[in-house]
């Protein structure tokens, strides 16, 4: 399993990439969470290549313009416009990925 979790101060938003089974199991026990409210499944889709393949989990920073594009998608749940929102909600959560993994600092790796 690899992914990115984001924490935006006021929420949570987390990609799960791996073998379908691995995330079914992953979401079944969020879900099942009582720390866990008002959970949202955005999307479910086979990828060709992972996302965050050097992370297991890495912890992205927060923004309040991450929370407001948070709120959007919560919104926009299945609206056309969804499908956008989340590839511009992941290349913001890559790009804070790639500033943690500097060369100059070692890995540079945060993981929960």
């Amino acid at each position: 399993m690899t992914g990115a979790l984001l924490h935006t101060g006021a929420s949570f938003a987390q990609w799960l990439e791996g073998p379908a089974d691995a995330v079914e199991a992953i979401m079944g026990s969020i879900l099942i969470d009582r720390r866990h409210s008002a959970v949202h499944i955005v999307r479910r889709t086979p990828l060709a290549a992972r996302r965050f393949p050097d992370w297991s989990m890495v912890l992205v920073g927060h923004e309040a313009e991450t929370e407001a594009r948070l709120q959007r998608l919560r919104a926009a749940a299945t609206e056309p416009g969804l499908d956008a929102g989340i590839e511009a909600l992941l290349a913001a959560m890559a790009r804070d990925a790639g500033a943690r993994a500097s060369p100059s600092t070692g890995s540079g790796r945060t993981e929960v």
